[in-house]
């Protein structure tokens, strides 16, 4: 309804398109993944949306924190792919800068808790070293594929 909208009042036109882009692939890491599975009962998080749970109690089944120079990611009951999207959510804090693209071939679901340095507080280990020392993964710099919006023309609006 909304394109609708736009499409008619704007004279939007759009198409998608697919790149390919710089990204981090997320890999195991020599010595193999250090991975909990998910307990019996946790949230779970909703397809691939960090943050959203099904209401299974009153915790959240994703969260970044920075404080003191520490980034705390935690994630229950999530897949690599959901892990993979929320690590690529914080790029400043991370210094990543790209999506990152799951590439473990690990199924299932799990429980993550992470804990780096920021970028501009260099005494703290970063989420390269992170990732290796406590969750037996490690990133990876590609290029992958990425679909993008692109307006191919739009007008002032038409009156009411």
């Amino acid at each position: 309804m909304m394109q609708a909208l736009l499409e008619d009042r704007f004279k939007l036109r759009i198409h998608r398109a697919t790149r390919e882009v710089p990204v981090f692939e997320l890999t195991v890491a020599n010595g193999g993944p250090k991975l909990q599975p998910a307990k019996e009962g946790s949230c779970r998080l909703v397809s691939g949306t960090t943050g959203f749970v099904i209401p299974t109690g009153a915790m959240s089944c994703a969260m970044q924190n920075a404080r003191g120079g520490i980034v705390t990611v935690a994630a229950q009951a999530a897949s690599l792919g959901e892990f993979s999207e929320l690590l690529g959510l914080h790029p400043a804090a991370a210094g990543l800068g790209r999506p990152v693209v799951d590439k473990t071939g690990i199924a299932g679901h799990f429980d993550f808790h992470l804990e780096y340095g920021r970028r501009d507080v260099p005494a703290n280990p970063s989420i390269f070293t992170a990732l290796q020392q406590q969750l037996g993964l490690k990133l990876e710099p590609a290029k992958g594929p990425r679909e993008f919006l692109v307006i191919d023309s739009v007008q002032q609006p038409s009156g009411n």
